[in-house]
C-alpha cells in the first residue's frame, strides 16, 4: 500500500500527516513556524510530486514555496514566485489559492490578494499575471471585503483548456472562454 500524506494549514505553520494504512498517523512540522498557510497544492502530475506552499509571515510577508521531496526540503525563487509588474504599483499580500490545470501538466494557477490570477508554466517556480482580468474595467468596483480583495477560488474547466471560473471577495465570479484573454462577469 502506498503513503498517504494529508498538509494541515494553520495560522502557526504546516504539519505534514503521513500514514501507510490510514489508520496510524505520523505527524511532522511545522513546516513555515509561526507564519499563516493559506493555500496548499500537492502536485502529482509531474515525475515527482510536488507541494507548493502560499504562506504569509508576519515579519517576512507572503511567500510561496515548493518540495519535490515532500517537505524534507523548501525551495523559495529568489526574486519570489509571484511579483506584480512594476507598473501595477501593487504588491503581493497573500497567495489564496494553488490549482494544477487539468489539460497541461506543467501548468499551475494562482489566485492572490489583492485580486490577481497567475499562470505558472514551470510547476509552480514562476508565475505570470493575467492581463485580462486584471486589465477588467470593472476592477475599481471590486473593493475590499472584510478578509481583504482576493480570488479565492480558480476552477478550470476539466474539459475546455480555454474556460475557467474564477470567484474572488468582493467582486463576484468571472469566467473566460478563450484562455484568459478576455472576461465576463
Amino acid at each position: 500500500m502506498s503513503e498517504t500524506v494529508v498538509g494541515i494549514g494553520t495560522r502557526k505553520g504546516l504539519w505534514l500527516a503521513r500514514s501507510d494504512d490510514r489508520r496510524t498517523w505520523r505527524v511532522e512540522g511545522p513546516h513555515f513556524l509561526m507564519s499563516e498557510v493559506l493555500s496548499l497544492l500537492f502536485d502529482t502530475r509531474g515525475p515527482s510530486p510536488r507541494l507548493l506552499v502560499g504562506f504569509r509571515s508576519s515579519h517576512w510577508g507572503p511567500s510561496l514555496q515548493h518540495s519535490d521531496e515532500l517537505g524534507a526540503t523548501w525551495v523559495e525563487h529568489p526574486e519570489g514566485s509571484i511579483r506584480f509588474p512594476a507598473d501595477t504599483d501593487t504588491a503581493l499580500k497573500a497567495t489564496w489559492q494553488l490549482v494544477a490545470d487539468p489539460h497541461d501538466d506543467a501548468v499551475v494557477w494562482a489566485g492572490t490578494e489583492p485580486q490577481g490570477l497567475w499562470r505558472s508554466e514551470d510547476r509552480g517556480e514562476t508565475f505570470e499575471l493575467n492581463r485580462g482580468l486584471w486589465n477588467h474595467p470593472h476592477r475599481p468596483e471590486w473593493g475590499e471585503g472584510f478578509g481583504g480583495g482576493a480570488i479565492h477560488t480558480v476552477l478550470p474547466s476539466p474539459v475546455d483548456p480555454g474556460s475557467m471560473l474564477v470567484a474572488m471577495s468582493t467582486g463576484g465570479v468571472y469566467n473566460t472562454r478563450d484562455g484568459g484573454e478576455s472576461w465576463e462577469p
